[in-house]
């Protein structure tokens, strides 16, 4: 393993070595490959400040190397003064703004001091992104005055 990066051999049907990236290039989504040691997980987190967007991106890994999110959990909150908003999150196979959205979701916040929306926690997800992309956790826009956006992305990297 190379700068966090875990490569999984298999051989296949025709005794060739491949890759996991090449047997998932190839389309064969449903290969059954056996995951002898879990590679090296990342997370990486972000607070909006109030009335901003919250967006965490885990940036192209290099050539072949393919982000796998393992969990997410996304939440909205008020401060003091505590404006009611219904926001929109995306996990996004490509950079902020951009790229295919391959899970979406909203949190809902009610007015009031310090009220926050229940916590949307997604864990033992398998989604694999786009070689050498990167992969975003994202509220679509800002949140309503006196809202912070809350966002948590955790998985590893396969080639």
């Amino acid at each position: 393993m190379a700068g966090g990066t875990s490569t999984l051999t298999v051989l296949d049907s025709t005794s060739t070595t491949q890759t996991m990236s090449e047997v998932l290039d190839a389309g064969n989504s449903s290969a059954k490959i056996p995951l002898v040691a879990r590679p090296p997980e990342w997370a990486v987190n972000n607070t909006s400040t109030a009335a901003a967007q919250a967006t965490i991106s885990k940036a192209a890994g290099g050539a072949g190397v393919r982000h796998v999110c393992t969990g997410l959990a996304v939440m909205v909150k008020t401060d003091s003064t505590g404006n009611a908003d219904l926001c929109t999150w995306n996990l996004r196979d490509g950079a902020t703004g951009a790229g295919t959205v391959l899970a979406t979701g909203v949190c809902v916040v009610a007015t009031g001091a310090s009220n926050a929306s229940v916590p949307t926690v997604l864990t033992g997800l398998s989604i694999v992104g786009t070689a050498n992309t990167a992969m975003t956790l994202e509220f679509s826009v800002a949140g309503a005055t006196h809202t912070l956006q809350i966002v948590n992305m955790f998985g590893y990297d396969i080639s």
